[in-house]
C-alpha cells in the first residue's frame, strides 16, 4: 500500500511543494511541513489503475526532516460517504457514534507512516 502512495501523482505532487518551500528557506527554518492532498475528480482520472490513491482520495502529506539524511512521511486521509460519493451534493456523512460502535457508511481515518533514507534535497 505504502508502494502505491509513493509512486502516486498526488504524493509526488505534495513532496515537490514541500521541496520548492524547502529551496525558499534560505534560513533553513523548515524541517517539517504539512501539504493538503486534493483528490477530486481529477484525482480520480489522474490515479488511473493505482487502486490505493482512488481509496484514499483527499488527504494530506506531512513531512519532517529528522537529520541523518533521513525524512518522516505522514500521509493522512479521511474516508466519507460524502467522498465516497465524489461529494454529490444530495449525499449527506454519517458520523459515529458516541458509545463507540461505527454505523455502516460511517467515517473512517487512515494515517500511513514511512522514513525516506538517503534524502538529498
Amino acid at each position: 500500500m505504502i508502494k502505491d502512495i509513493r509512486t502516486s501523482n498526488l504524493y509526488h505532487g505534495a513532496r515537490n511543494d514541500y521541496l520548492k518551500a524547502k529551496a525558499w528557506d534560505f534560513d533553513n527554518k523548515i524541517s517539517k511541513k504539512y501539504i493538503p492532498i486534493d483528490f477530486g475528480l481529477s484525482g480520480l482520472l489522474l490515479s488511473g489503475t493505482n487502486m490505493t490513491m482512488q481509496m484514499m482520495g483527499s488527504g494530506g502529506a506531512s513531512f519532517y526532516d529528522i537529520g541523518n539524511n533521513q525524512r518522516l512521511t505522514i500521509i493522512t486521509d479521511q474516508k466519507t460517504k460524502e467522498s465516497f460519493y465524489y461529494h454529490l451534493p444530495w449525499i449527506n456523512n454519517i458520523n459515529r457514534t458516541g458509545s463507540g460502535t461505527q454505523p455502516k457508511q460511517s467515517t473512517t481515518n487512515q494515517t500511513y507512516i514511512w522514513i525516506d533514507n538517503n534524502v538529498e534535497d
